[in-house]
């Protein structure tokens, strides 16, 4: 009969892993053979090695990332969505793309970051205290001005910079002050508000909120309530199918012409899920366009489930936002993908960087690991889009941000 040694195995000391790491875990053998005698090798990531969905965009359609709504009826359990913003880790790709702007401006004082849907002040104490700690040069003539519709995100926004001891970097909006810097928008034109249209009896019609017998609210379908929806989609390029539905943000001209007209140089940089007008309007892939309720966390075509608890978007045209764009001076700098955006802006340098640090542990570095692979997967949040457009935007080289290009099936 065979014995066992069941002798402890000592292995060389690795704190790169911290002490919670067991290198010798007894449960895990069965033999000394068996059981591993040097430390683990520590290999590099390499985030650019990400290719994308495996059968490509032409033959992957809208819903094959989501396994609950590719059959009849409704899957047991709840739907679950994840969101999140674009930080990489504590601001960095987005601060280093604010650090080449400002260089390539020639180093303006003061600089302007207006970043529109500020909200309480996440993003904006990411940058400030990565820029604080890299680049102080530009902490010093930089003023971060918050733009919201409520003001109190915008004293929750003061309050939380305050704490960080970034207060004297806060500047209250002022649209006609001219000035330098870029003007930043992270997840907010997809929350504007759209027409719903669609094509029936041949005609293109608009879908409206009417109510029931019974009170519910149902959709109810009209004339146009305006020409301008059938001359965007004469603009785009458009002709929608019988019976195929979608959205016309009409809004988006507005909020481009009022975001920038004090920019005298600088970029208006977008971060958006979205499409071209082809893609956003393809009868095949999105029949039904692409307006969802989210509600806590959950992912909803039912727009009337939770009135006034749940939020409501839609996916942006970019051919429309082009067009809006040039409509007020402002000349195309880059778009890319949100996963493109953040390796070009060092995202993978960073991982490098933080899986080489003795100090780093072996939990801390899967948890950045993972909220990175989440930020860039090209089938989730990698696949959104990031557009910039200049006025007064010096002749050169791409930004980083849009320099980069993955692989390409």
């Amino acid at each position: 009969m065979a014995v066992v040694d069941e002798s402890p195995v000592v292995l060389p000391d690795d704190p790169s892993f911290g002490p919670e790491v067991q290198l010798d875990y007894p449960g895990y053998r069965s033999t000394r053979l068996r059981a591993p005698k040097r430390p683990l090798v520590t290999l590099p990531e390499e985030l650019h090695g990400l290719a994308g969905p495996v059968f490509g965009d032409e033959t992957v359609g809208e819903l094959d990332h989501d396994l609950t709504r590719q059959h009849a009826g409704e899957p047991l359990g709840e739907r679950i969505s994840v969101s999140g913003r674009v930080l990489g880790s504590d601001g960095r790709p987005i601060r280093n793309q604010l650090v080449e702007v400002w260089e390539r401006l020639d180093r303006p004082a003061p600089f302007v970051v207006r970043e529109h849907g500020a909200g309480t002040g996440t993003l904006a104490e990411a940058i400030l205290q990565r820029i604080e700690r890299a680049r102080p040069e530009l902490l010093a003539v930089l003023r971060y001005v918050p733009v919201e519709i409520d003001t109190r995100r915008v004293q929750a926004f003061g309050q939380r910079l305050s704490a960080a001891g970034l207060a004297d970097r806060i500047t209250l909006a002022d649209d006609a002050r001219p000035f330098t810097g870029v003007v930043l928008a992270n997840e907010v034109l997809d929350a504007l508000p759209v027409h719903r249209i669609g094509v029936r009896a041949g005609s293109l019609a608009e879908r409206f909120v009417g109510v029931a017998a019974d009170g519910r609210l149902v959709d109810a379908w009209g004339p146009p309530s305006t020409p301008a929806l059938g001359e965007r989609l004469q603009a785009d390029g458009v002709r929608l199918a019988e019976g195929q539905s979608g959205e016309v943000c009409l809004a988006l001209d507005r909020w481009i012409a009022d975001a920038v007209p004090s920019l005298e140089r600088g970029l208006l940089l977008l971060i958006d899920y979205g499409a071209g007008a082809s893609e956003l309007y393809d009868a095949v892939r999105r029949p039904q366009g692409t307006v969802r309720a989210f509600v806590r966390h959950r992912i909803s075509d039912d727009l009337y489930g939770h009135i006034g608890r749940q939020d409501l978007t839609a996916h942006v045209d970019l051919t429309a936002l082009g067009a809006a764009a040039r409509a007020v001076g402002l000349a195309p700098v880059g778009e890319t993908s949100q996963a493109e955006f953040l390796i070009g802006n060092g995202a993978e340098a960073l991982l490098q960087a933080v899986q080489a640090d003795p100090a780093t542990t072996l939990a801390g570095y899967v948890e950045l690991r993972s909220a990175l692979m989440r930020l860039i997967d090209p089938a989730g949040m990698g696949g959104f889009r990031v557009t910039a457009f200049g006025r007064g935007w010096p002749a050169g080289p791409p930004l980083a941000g849009f320099a980069y290009r993955g692989p390409r099936r």
